[in-house]
């Protein structure tokens, strides 16, 4: 094979865009039908398939939280638990979206369960002055602060 010219690639190069542009509205129009006539379809295939995916993850997420809170120690539903990151630099994203289960493992190793009261306290005290001790005395300050507003 011999290599083309610049002057045959000019060409080439020039004839494709005005072929392109001639036929740019038929073409987008193709792909449109082909679009409407096959939106459910792939739409639903995609559903199934995240589904089949997400299922796993899911059951993954329920299993950490049911160990219960690590601060006031209540075992709430799925629905009232968060997972809080004990460092956040390490944090690579939330664990809602995650649907790979080696990510989501990955993920829950760095985290602990707490319900979302003690989620907000422990927050609350560490952007509010904290003095930076470890998370088992920020636990412990939190239940303190549980306590002693429980009548």
């Amino acid at each position: 094979m011999t290599a083309k010219s610049e002057a045959q690639r000019d060409y080439d190069t020039a004839y494709s865009r005005a072929y392109h542009a001639a036929h740019r509205d038929e073409q987008n129009a193709k792909a449109r039908t082909r679009h409407a006539e096959h939106r459910e379809e792939d739409c639903a295939r995609a559903r199934a398939y995240t589904a089949a995916r997400r299922q796993p993850c899911v059951a993954l997420r329920d299993l950490f939280y049911q160990s219960g809170c690590a601060c006031c120690g209540i075992a709430y539903l799925p629905c009232i638990m968060s997972a809080h990151h004990l460092d956040p630099s390490a944090k690579d994203g939330s664990i809602v979206g995650i649907i790979d289960l080696d990510e989501l493992l990955a993920e829950l190793g760095k985290c602990i369960p707490l319900c979302h009261n003690c989620h907000k306290l422990l927050h609350h005290e560490l952007h509010h002055g904290w003095s930076g001790r470890s998370i088992e005395h920020l636990l412990a300050h939190v239940r303190e602060q549980i306590r002693s507003a429980t009548p």
